[in-house]
């Protein structure tokens, strides 16, 4: 039986280091492929697929527009990096949970 620890191939594995490059990266691809108007702020969940290419799952803290005091929302993301392809926005929605 696996442990939280254990990592399972094709299943879902927890991003242990949300700040790398490469996180930021593709959470700022998310943000601006599925919105106007939105800057990311931070990436405060992630979990990882191996498929083909990797699946990223990622909870988002955005922003949007200038004004002073504009309150943050988080976001719900899924990307899909294949292995010899751009990366494509597979879901972008509010996280109301």
């Amino acid at each position: 039986m696996a442990t939280p620890s254990t990592k399972i191939i094709g299943g879902w594995n927890k991003i242990e280091d949300l700040s790398t490059p490469e996180v930021t990266e593709i959470a700022n691809f998310a943000v601006n492929e599925g919105s106007v108007g939105l800057k990311l702020e931070k990436v405060l969940h992630g979990q990882s697929q191996v498929v083909d290419g990797f699946q990223f799952l990622l909870v988002l803290s955005a922003k949007g527009g200038e004004e002073v005091g504009e309150k943050s929302d988080k976001y719900l993301a899924v990307v899909y990096q294949p292995a010899t392809a751009e990366k494509k926005l597979i879901f972008f929605a509010p996280y109301l949970i």
